[in-house]
């Protein structure tokens, strides 16, 4: 096992330059292929290439719950509190609020990079660094010292595409166009995060398994992809037993509704429009690809934090650094503004501290069939910005 291992950390070595491999690194048993006694051997720049473990903290922060826990929990982004579902099991108001924070604050951390030495101002008021906040109670919540061991996702590795979670945690209120900007919401949160963004193949079109939670041995009738866009596979049929039928009772349903909430052919092009206007705006500038911990630490701040924030919104502001030579510096933009609103309203805010003016990116400002897209607003006179529902709109104060 352990010549194995040292064969795999040598060609891993050799291509870490050019080939990032992505893994989950369990170590169930002394026949694991990655045995705990050895990886802790690994050159640090070698388990790096070997072992870049996908990170859970955003996903459950942001869709709720975990593989583990109800189908139908909520999130930030999938309407905990502020849109909630009418799962008795959540809790009540003010309970689900108080999870909403907290877990909110799982979102911010992994936007930052999941940096253990990162600071922000959680739900109840502290100002806490990273690894002394918590995840599921007993683990601590960021434990990174760079953001490249960030890669994060929140609809491939585990379980189901981020459009099955969504159907499963919305209420059943919300039609096709509302579950689709979630799906968009859900996108952004990981396509402008700090570190790896991880996304699933197909989820710019929406794409389902039909609520297949694990699709490894399902075939090509839950796996396809519509690459047309003209269908994006849901409601194809009840997934198969071996691993869906303890949740078939609580899926049909929602399979049986599908017409309701399947997105037509023009709800999938304009979301995967939306989707490729993300990828724009991450590689617009570089203050969404900060190299180090402490580029990060010195550049990015979150605004609507603690026991008084807005819930459902999270509110983030990059900063360039002054010159190039003293940290990230982008040559278009002074500063980044995104905002996410997961709320089923609007979210209309004053300008953060030390900003100056904006203007919609170029990118969103771009996509002009798009009516909630250009309602997201910068108004410069007033002050104000205006962010239509379930939406994340990305603002710029060019240089």
């Amino acid at each position: 096992q352990h010549a194995r291992m040292r064969s795999c950390g040598a060609v891993a070595a050799a291509a870490a330059t050019a080939v990032l491999k992505l893994a989950a690194a369990w170590t169930v048993s002394d026949h694991a292929w990655f045995p705990t006694v050895y990886v802790p051997a690994l050159p640090h720049r070698m388990l790096l290439a070997l072992l870049l473990p996908p990170l859970c903290r955003m996903r459950d922060g942001a869709m709720g719950g975990s593989p583990y826990q109800p189908p139908d929990c909520q999130g930030f982004a999938t309407g905990l509190a502020v849109d909630p579902n009418g799962a008795q099991h959540q809790g009540s108001a003010q309970e689900q609020l108080a999870t909403l924070l907290h877990r909110t604050d799982w979102v911010r951390f992994a936007l930052a990079g999941n940096l253990k030495d990162f600071e922000a101002q959680v739900a109840d008021g502290r100002l806490v660094a990273g690894q002394h906040d918590t995840y599921h109670g007993n683990q601590p919540l960021a434990y990174g010292c760079d953001p490249a061991e960030n890669v994060v996702f929140n609809g491939c590795h585990d379980n189901e595409p981020i459009f099955d979670q969504v159907m499963m945690k919305l209420g059943r209120h919300v039609g096709a166009d509302g579950r689709a900007r979630v799906c968009g919401l859900s996108h952004a949160l990981v396509v402008l995060s700090q570190g790896v963004p991880f996304i699933h193949a197909g989820d710019d079109l929406l794409r389902s398994k039909s609520l297949d939670r694990d699709s490894y041995n399902s075939g090509d009738w839950f796996n396809r992809i519509d690459w047309t866009g003209q269908h994006n596979n849901f409601g194809v049929g009840l997934p198969p037993a071996s691993k869906n039928q303890q949740a078939w009772e609580f899926k049909r349903p929602l399979l049986a509704a599908a017409d309701q909430y399947r997105p037509s052919p023009a709800i999938i092009a304009r979301q995967a429009a939306y989707f490729k206007a993300l990828l724009r705006i991450r590689y617009s500038s570089p203050l969404f690809r900060m190299p180090t911990a402490e580029h990060i630490k010195q550049q990015l701040r979150f605004h609507n934090t603690g026991p008084q924030q807005v819930p459902g919104v999270i509110v983030l502001q990059l900063h360039s650094s002054w010159q190039p030579d003293h940290g990230s510096w982008d040559p278009q933009h002074k500063q980044v503004l995104v905002v996410f609103n997961a709320r089923p309203e609007p979210y209309e805010a004053e300008f953060p501290e030390g900003a100056e003016w904006y203007k919609l990116h170029p990118a969103l400002a771009a996509l002009q069939e798009d009516a909630m897209v250009q309602l997201c607003t910068a108004d410069n006179e007033q002050r104000r910005l205006h962010v239509s529902p379930r939406m994340a709109a990305v603002f710029v104060q060019p240089r």
